[in-house]
């Protein structure tokens, strides 16, 4: 799972379940972004109408860390930053075993800092969450990011098709149905030298 432990005990998201994980994932860039809230808050409502504006709540802001809170219509993200490179144990479930080529890799292999992005918000809807988070990439996506990595899915994905994922006729498509595309990975396990499962 996610390594919150290297947090201290009052930067770990808040779980109405104990027993189950939040939805999250983890946002790459070379530096931390400066948090241009009001800039953020208008690339969200370009995806779509938001009920009334997002909501930025930042509560540190410092050189190597960042701990914002962001809320949009029912969705709440915690978003937990630093200057530092993502575990190798978290780098080897998602960047090598997915299905990107060399070149869409590498830029989020050697990112400089990252950001864990949690949702705590209220919707029930596991479809809903993720495409919470993945308004919030599409907005960072203007403040260098490289990509994003989702341990659960044993996935990875670039900042191009993030931006891709995010028009009206994915965003409806991804309601209609499970969200496969954006929810899951594809991992490779080698048969031998000439075929892959």
């Amino acid at each position: 799972g996610l390594f919150t432990n290297i947090y201290s005990q009052d930067m770990n998201p808040v779980q109405q379940d104990k027993s189950k994980a939040p939805t999250a994932f983890i946002m790459l860039f070379n530096s931390l972004p400066k948090l241009d809230v009001t800039q953020l808050g208008n690339i969200i409502s370009q995806i779509e109408p938001l009920k009334q504006p997002a909501v930025f709540d930042v509560r540190v802001k410092e050189k190597d860390i960042i701990r914002a809170f962001m809320k949009f219509d029912d969705h709440r993200i915690q978003l937990v930053g630093m200057s530092a490179l993502v575990p190798s144990s978290t780098i080897e479930r998602t960047i090598p075993v997915s299905n990107w080529k060399p070149e869409d890799k590498l830029p989020l292999q050697n990112h400089k800092a990252h950001i864990i992005c949690y949702y705590e918000g209220e919707n029930p809807d596991p479809s809903e969450q993720l495409l919470a988070l993945y308004k919030t990439a599409f907005a960072f996506s203007e403040f260098g990011l490289l990509g994003i990595l989702d341990e659960d899915a044993w996935n990875c994905m670039p900042t191009w098709m993030i931006k891709e994922q995010m028009k009206p006729d994915m965003l409806q498509s991804c309601r209609e149905s499970m969200p496969l595309g954006i929810w899951t990975g594809f991992v490779k396990l080698f048969k031998n030298n000439n075929d892959i499962w």
